[in-house]
């Protein structure tokens, strides 16, 4: 908003289309790269250094704006700050599964981010048109970047995530390779390519619907220049609703049907709007709007964050962060091209029928990503943290946790013998045992590490023999599950042989 009405200010409105674009576009490009080093350093620590780069950028913004610089210098600030910004939404979204405890907590954490972003741009909107009007564009800047100091103290708090030590095979891989594995991930996982495709629609729209609610105040209501202002807040309320009531949805599993809601309270209230054209509908059809793009932004970032292989989430996020500036862009050029040929009423029941039809054509598709059987929190929470399962997406992990099974065994007894098939892999979940090869003492193992990975990795019988030291608690896989889960992932599977070559190696 600040840019906009610099822009204006400085060369009227065909400077604010050029400050659009020129933020726009190297957005666009900037996102995948962006998102990449989420998943190359400390995902806490990225954040924070994001807060601050964008902090120093808008305060030389605000010194050049109060010494009268050039206006390129402004725009040129303003696409880098926007450029830096598009890594932190991938950052943060690859954050949130290691901080929530299970999957129902994960998606509540998503829709209090959605109705936090929802709450901040009505209160940054209005808090800029008052410091604009009280001290101008320069004080304005510099009040911004104070929230994002503070934004960085606030992240300092957060304890350091750890960054896992990729496996040997994936060290050599250039930057440019890293840089397209988020797209090999997204292109090759049908699922999340879908929720990607279906994403993109909706920014599409999205990007449509920005233009149009101007050409709505304007031409169709007559509300002047403060009626988009009006429209554009009711939006705002539309999505601290939804992103408060988004989690009844997400966080019983229904992603599918919490993305077909969004895009029904996305479309039908532009078809009223086309049919009433009544600033009562106009208003509470963009609240209801507003309630379905925080319900399908939420539903997006679960099944992402789901679907996705830790080791790569951020770069998955960085391309949808770039196909969100990319396809808002497209968007935006679109719907005047539409209001040309079909008149403003034609252009809005066009967008309105856009986003339904899509999710609808992909529905059956779509339905396969519900989760709404319960996920066992203990058993996920044990698997989740032993290090071969780390880089599953969360799917992959809840699947495991549904088919985990708890045995029980009294101190002393034989869990597994050397020479024996082996046809289990285990999880201590609480006691110790104790590990002997040809009758020597290997080592012992206490909650939260496992053992049987050699004979159904390497295809050999059990190389060991396990007892019970104290009276144990123990999760097990069957083999095909084991395998079915860490051969579909190849860094689940290098950090498996990886386990198998130590224990080898110190034989």
């Amino acid at each position: 908003m600040i840019l906009a009405v610099y822009a204006y200010e400085a060369g009227g409105a065909s400077l604010v289309g050029v400050a659009a674009v020129v933020r726009m576009v190297p957005a666009a490009l900037a996102a995948p790269a962006m998102g990449m080093l989420g998943d190359r350093y400390s995902r806490r620590n990225v954040l924070l250094v994001l807060a601050l780069a964008r902090a120093l950028l808008l305060t030389v913004a605000a010194a050049v704006v109060w010494a009268g610089g050039p206006v390129v210098l402004v725009l040129a600030l303003a696409a880098v700050f926007t450029a830096v910004g598009t890594g932190h939404k991938p950052a943060q979204a690859a954050l949130l599964p290691s901080l929530a405890d299970d999957p129902r907590q994960l998606a509540a954490c998503n829709s209090v981010w959605s109705a936090v972003d929802s709450i901040g741009f009505l209160v940054g909107s209005l808090a800029a048109g008052l410091l604009i009007a009280a001290g101008g564009i320069d004080l304005a800047l510099l009040v911004m970047a104070l929230a994002f100091l503070v934004a960085a103290l606030a992240l300092a708090g957060i304890p350091e995530d750890r960054v896992d030590a990729r496996p040997a095979p994936l060290l050599g891989l250039g930057r440019l390779e890293e840089l397209a594995e988020g797209f090999e991930t997204v292109r090759h996982e049908k699922r999340l390519r879908m929720v990607v495709v279906v994403l993109g629609a909706s920014t599409l729209v999205e990007g449509a619907i920005d233009v149009l609610v101007v050409l709505v105040a304007l031409e169709l209501l007559d509300l002047g220049a403060a009626g988009v202002g009006w429209l554009n807040s009711a939006w705002g309320v539309g999505g601290v609703i939804g992103g408060a009531t988004a989690v009844v949805l997400i966080t019983r599993g229904c992603n599918a049907t919490a993305l077909l809601i969004g895009s029904v309270f996305v479309g039908v209230p532009l078809v009223a709007l086309a049919v009433f054209p009544v600033v009562g509908v106009a208003v509470a059809g963009l609240i209801v709007l507003g309630v379905g793009y925080a319900t399908i932004e939420v539903a997006g970032l679960t099944l992402v964050q789901r679907l996705a292989s830790d080791a790569v989430l951020a770069r998955a996020f960085g391309v949808v962060e770039g196909t969100y500036w990319l396809t808002t862009g497209i968007g935006s050029l679109l719907a005047p091209l539409l209001v040309a040929v079909f008149g403003l009423r034609g252009a809005i029941l066009i967008v309105g029928l856009t986003l339904p039809l899509v999710v609808l054509t992909r529905w059956r598709a779509l339905w396969h990503l519900e989760a709404s059987t319960p996920v066992p929190e203990a058993e996920y929470g044990l698997l989740r943290g032993v290090d071969m399962f780390a880089s599953l997406p969360v799917v992959a992990l809840e699947d495991l946790a549904r088919h985990a099974t708890h045995v029980p065994f009294t101190a002393g007894a034989t869990i597994i013998r050397e020479g024996e098939p082996g046809e289990s892999f285990f999880v201590i979940a609480d006691g110790e045992v104790e590990v002997t090869e040809a009758g020597r003492f290997r080592r012992t193992e206490i909650a939260g590490e496992c053992f049987g990975e050699i004979a159904l990795l390497r295809e050999v019988p059990r190389t060991a023999t396990v007892v019970a030291r104290t009276d144990v608690d123990l999760i097990t896989l069957d083999r095909d599950e084991f395998l079915a889960a860490v051969t579909g992932d190849r860094r689940a599977l290098a950090a498996g042989h990886n386990l198998v070559e130590e224990r080898l190696a110190a034989v």
